[in-house]
């Protein structure tokens, strides 16, 4: 049965006292969160990791875009059919606390101009450039993500979509380093032929990483 210590803690977790304590899933024994007052630290691993976003915000716009809003204060970017355009995030450095050897999500905010359109394709395409100090060139990388909008999508039905390069993940284990930092071009690829969403796209403007921290 859990147990609550008000007092006298020494007694319940003398290790805590002079070093580390570590509190174990007994059913992963990977998993657990770590105490460790001498290095003023809590650290997490496994599935007892926090998942944590950060927003990133437009730079720019690209292409054949035009500034709209959902509702009446949600800044957005619409993108006709047959359109290509997108956005710029402002540069950003990968999180102190990202565990890079997960897998991590860029996900965005999309709606339709117009009712109508559901169960057809709009291509998203998310081009990633990073490097980090010391680096002698830029790494670049292209997703493309054939997303198939809802059955019976409407005007001002707002979807979260993730541009999955496979697996439900934007990026695989191991793609960034600690250090990076990194630029993002989000786009609509309206003209090319697997994209058949008859109506304009709307884009909220911004995107959002989602990354497995390895600190609380």
């Amino acid at each position: 049965m859990p147990k609550t210590y008000t007092s006298d803690a020494a007694a319940a977790l003398p290790s805590a006292i002079q070093g580390s304590f570590t509190i174990v899933n007994p059913l992963d024994l990977n998993s657990y969160f770590k105490l460790d007052p001498q290095t003023a630290r809590i650290e997490a691993a496994g599935s007892a990791r926090p998942v944590r976003r950060v927003n990133l915000f437009v730079a720019r716009t690209i292409g054949f875009v035009s500034t709209v809003q959902l509702g009446t204060s949600l800044d957005a970017r619409s993108i006709g059919a047959a359109n290509d355009g997108g956005f710029y995030t402002l540069p950003f450095p990968i999180p102190p606390d990202m565990d890079v050897t997960m897998p991590s999500i860029v996900a965005v905010f999309a709606a339709e101009a117009i009712d109508g359109g559901g169960s057809t394709v709009a291509r998203l395409e998310l081009v990633t450039t990073h490097a980090k100090d010391g680096d002698t060139s830029m790494a670049n990388a292209t997703v493309t993500y054939d997303w198939t909008t809802p059955v019976g999508w409407g005007a001002d039905d707002l979807k979260r979509v993730t541009i999955d390069s496979g697996g439900g993940a934007t990026y695989a284990a191991n793609y960034f380093e600690a250090g990076d930092l990194v630029g993002l071009r989000i786009q609509r690829m309206g003209a090319a032929a697997q994209d058949t969403f008859p109506n304009s796209l709307i884009l909220a403007a911004g995107a959002i990483l989602e990354y497995t921290a390895k600190q609380l």
